[in-house]
């Protein structure tokens, strides 16, 4: 199975994306950059998100809107930067890790075929009082929430994804991307989450929220985590 990762950098983190490349090159797995197009960075991949994709409202505004579907931008940088593989694993650019940590993810989820493998997943009837589910723009059959800040893809997830937008235009990404891939027959997986899912023990070390410092401190950085959010270029050299 060939994997890839686009990591989504509105803010500009050259030196995060370099490392995480550097990192994932020694298991041949390449790494890609995309960023809004109306706000290019010189190491990324600028990806337009069809306006019929995004949500409505004239109001809203476009920032806002990315935000909104901030998940279109994998499904559309994948097509539009040509990649052939089988799963995809989508990063926002405010998560940074060492390099030992990335290679164990990859290793230790290699062999899972789901098409949807997220971070704190859980079920409505589990979670009913996430404010995510009480948005006007979530549909009724939307019944799953995932923190989105890493997860991985499948192929045919991303077609999934790709041909319901203009429906779910209006629903944020967290209810949207495993709800689509649930609708449509599609399997998913829990990683380091305490849902009642199917899930995997595996990664030990997986995840940190506990890491948002303003400049001029640095972020607390974990190397055996994945650290979020960093709201600065990385925190600590990879490793």
């Amino acid at each position: 199975m060939k994997t890839a990762v686009i990591i989504v950098d509105h803010a500009g983190y050259p030196r995060r994306v370099a490392n995480t490349r550097t990192a994932l090159a020694r298991a041949g797995v390449d790494v890609h950059a995309v960023c809004p197009h109306y706000k290019p960075h010189p190491h990324a991949q600028p990806v337009e998100i069809p306006e019929d994709w995004l949500p409505e409202d004239p109001a809203i505004e476009r920032w806002r809107k990315d935000w909104h579907r901030c998940h279109l931008h994998y499904v559309a940088g994948y097509a539009a930067l040509g990649l052939d593989a089988d799963f995809l694993w989508c990063i926002e650019n405010d998560v940074a890790t060492s390099g030992a940590t990335w290679l164990r993810l990859l290793e230790e989820t290699n062999d899972l075929g789901h098409d949807g493998l997220f971070a704190r997943l859980s079920h409505r009837a589990e979670r009913p009082g996430i404010g995510w589910f009480s948005h006007p723009g979530t549909a009724r059959w939307m019944n799953w929430y995932h923190h989105g800040c890493i997860y991985r893809l499948s192929r045919r997830a991303l077609s999934w994804l790709s041909e319901s937008a203009g429906e779910t235009r209006e629903a944020f990404c967290e209810v949207a991307v495993a709800s689509v891939i649930d609708r449509a027959g599609g399997t998913l997986r829990g990683i380091n989450t305490n849902a009642r899912v199917e899930r995997v023990a595996r990664p030990r070390t997986f995840y940190n929220c506990q890491t948002l410092c303003f400049p001029p401190r640095l972020p607390v950085f974990d190397p055996r985590f994945f650290n979020h959010p960093c709201k600065a270029d990385d925190p600590a050299p990879g490793s």
